[in-house]
């Protein structure tokens, strides 16, 4: 039975955003956990928009995107994945 799943990600404003779904999707016996990384892309670019405004814009959004409706092909892949783990966790 997997109790923890691990996200890799880019940035701090992903976190954010799946600290405020995951825990509407998974079962309440998984936790997440979470690598953040800058990446590669990131070097030698000039950010235009402040870190802070993108996280405070992911944790304001979260709460309100409907995991069944919504239209983004990587959100559909996430809740995909999500579901396969749930569904197939033994009895």
């Amino acid at each position: 039975m997997i109790e923890h799943l691990v996200f890799f990600l880019e940035e701090p404003s992903a976190q954010d955003f799946l600290q405020a779904l995951l825990p509407r999707v998974l079962p309440p016996h998984i936790t997440p956990h979470f690598l953040v990384f800058e990446g590669k892309q990131d070097l030698g670019k000039r950010r235009l928009i402040p870190s802070y405004q993108k996280r405070e814009g992911a944790r304001t959004i979260a709460p309100h995107l409907d995991p069944i409706q919504n239209k983004s092909s990587s959100f559909r892949v996430l809740m995909r994945t999500l579901q396969t783990i749930h569904t197939h966790q033994p009895s």
